[in-house]
This record gives structure tokens, C-alpha cells and sequence, in this order.
């Protein structure tokens, strides 16, 4: 019982539509606040107006518009660009639509506050990336991905973990779980008909199958050393007696005066950390 009325719940909140600012806190030039799911239409249908007066579900899929989010009197909250992306060319695979307003902390909490008044959901962390994973627009592979472009430091940490986005992980994984469902399936198939003398299970190929997926195994375990300096750098400390150069170095390295450099031993006391990017790590 319990286990149901969870899962229910789950079933539930898979079926609300969600609303989240999807721009960083601060001031800018624009910011965005995103809603995906069932209803997302007529939410934002009642909160938007259109100089055309046209309204929102007459609007054809991905494409932007020009308009105003409105309060409950028709009042304007803020004037806006509104991308309506429909079912299933989204990136949640539900119906999509991200709101543009002016940057900063008024206008856009107003813009959230009022898909909430209406019927909206304010998004979990992360939920966005879960409903694509739940409706099957990504995968397990690709989700972390996801997690590792946005933290990614370097040129080649944000290629790595493109490719990852874009399926690669996923389809070397693919074709080794394939292979071994192959070698499973034969093996089986000889145990559980042996009198039909099936000649399936030859030891010599099942060993040369077995060689290549262990090889095609291995050689995509040795890139996790690589991938993984790749995603989070190198950790590297200049140490040295005082007044050796260490400053003089680091600011080389920087290419700009970030420590202080004189002739008197011992002026750097505290540690001093920056990040340096280097051939795009």
C-alpha cells in the first residue's frame, strides 16, 4: 500500500507543470524564467498578451514572440520575448515555454510568482534534467553530462563532456552490453538445447568475443584519468623557500601582477589559488 500511494505521488508530481528562473541571481540584461509540462499552454496563455492580440495557443512551435506577462487585473508586470516549443521537440519531451524579461531579481520573481498564481509548480533542483532522463530525451550517462558541462573549468572539459551530451558514452556502452547479450545468448541457447547439436557455442570464438569486448572495455576505462583531469583540472602547488621566486613565477604563469613581489623575504603569507587554463586544460 505504501508502495503505491509513492508511486502515485510520483505519477502526480510527473504530471504538474513546473516553472523555474533559469538565469543566474543578480543584474543582466535578461532573464528567464522556463515552465515545462501538460498545461504549460494555458498558463501561460492567461498571463501573456500579444500586441496582435492573438492568443498563445494560435502560435506555431519554436518561435518567439513579443509581448507582455500581465497580472490577474491586466496590469503589465514587465514586457517580454515568449519561445513556445510544443511536445515532443523539447528538451523535456513535454510542452515548453521560456519566458525573457529584463535581468535582476524584481521582474523576473514577478514573472515566477505569477506562473505559480496560475497553476504552476516552482521546479525541484534539477527536475528539468529529470523529466528529459523519465520521458526518455536523455539518458543516465547523458544527465551527468549535463552536470559536467555546467562545471566545466576548461576548453577541452566543455568538448569532453559535449561528446558525452551528444551520445558518444552512451553508444560505446551500448555497443559493449550488446556484445555481451550476444556471447549470453549463445551460451544459453546451447545450454538449454543441447540435443539439438547447435553449433553456436565454439570456445575459440566465444574466447576471441570475449577478448574484444574486454579490449574495447579497457581501452574506454583508460580515458577516465584523462577525462577526468579534463573535467576537474590539475591541482598544482608552487612551494619553495621564501624568496626564491615563487610569486614572480606564479605571476609569469598568470600572465598579470595577482601576488606581490619585493625584495623582502616572507611578504606572502597566505596561500594564493587561481585557476590557469593551459593548452585548454
Amino acid at each position: 500500500m505504501v508502495k503505491k500511494m509513492n508511486d502515485d505521488s510520483r505519477k502526480v508530481r510527473q504530471e504538474e507543470t513546473i516553472a523555474a528562473i533559469s538565469t543566474p541571481s543578480g543584474e543582466s540584461a535578461i532573464g528567464l524564467v522556463r515552465l515545462s509540462g501538460a498545461t504549460v499552454i494555458t498558463i501561460v496563455g492567461q498571463m501573456f498578451r500579444a500586441p496582435s492580440g492573438k492568443r498563445l495557443i494560435t502560435f506555431d512551435s519554436h518561435k518567439v514572440y513579443y509581448g507582455f506577462v500581465v497580472d490577474q487585473n491586466g496590469e503589465k508586470i514587465d514586457e517580454t520575448m515568449i519561445t513556445l516549443m510544443l511536445s515532443p521537440r523539447t528538451y523535456t519531451r513535454e510542452d515548453v515555454a521560456e519566458i525573457s524579461g529584463h535581468g535582476g531579481a524584481t521582474a523576473v520573481k514577478a514573472i515566477l510568482k505569477r506562473t505559480l498564481e496560475l497553476g504552476a509548480r516552482l521546479a525541484e533542483p534539477g527536475e528539468f534534467s529529470k523529466r528529459a532522463f523519465l520521458n526518455g530525451r536523455i539518458d543516465l550517462v547523458q544527465a551527468e553530462a549535463i552536470i559536467d558541462l555546467i562545471k566545466s573549468k576548461s576548453s577541452k572539459g566543455f568538448k569532453t563532456a559535449f561528446s558525452q551530451l551528444d551520445g558518444q558514452l552512451s553508444i560505446a556502452l551500448g555497443e559493449i552490453e550488446e556484445g555481451l547479450i550476444d556471447v549470453i545468448s549463445d551460451i544459453e541457447a546451447s545450454i538449454d538445447f543441447p540435443e539439438e547439436e547447435l553449433d553456436i557455442l565454439d570456445n575459440s570464438a566465444l574466447a576471441e568475443k570475449l577478448q574484444k569486448l574486454q579490449y574495447k572495455t579497457s581501452k574506454l576505462l583508460d580515458t577516465y584519468g584523462v577525462g577526468r583531469i579534463y573535467r576537474e583540472g590539475v591541482g598544482v602547488a608552487i612551494v619553495g623557500r621564501p624568496n626564491v621566486g615563487k610569486s614572480s613565477l606564479m605571476n609569469c604563469l598568470l600572465e598579470r601582477d595577482r601576488v606581490i613581489v619585493t625584495e623582502k623575504p616572507g611578504t606572502t603569507r597566505d596561500t594564493v589559488e587561481e585557476t590557469l587554463q593551459i593548452e585548454g586544460v
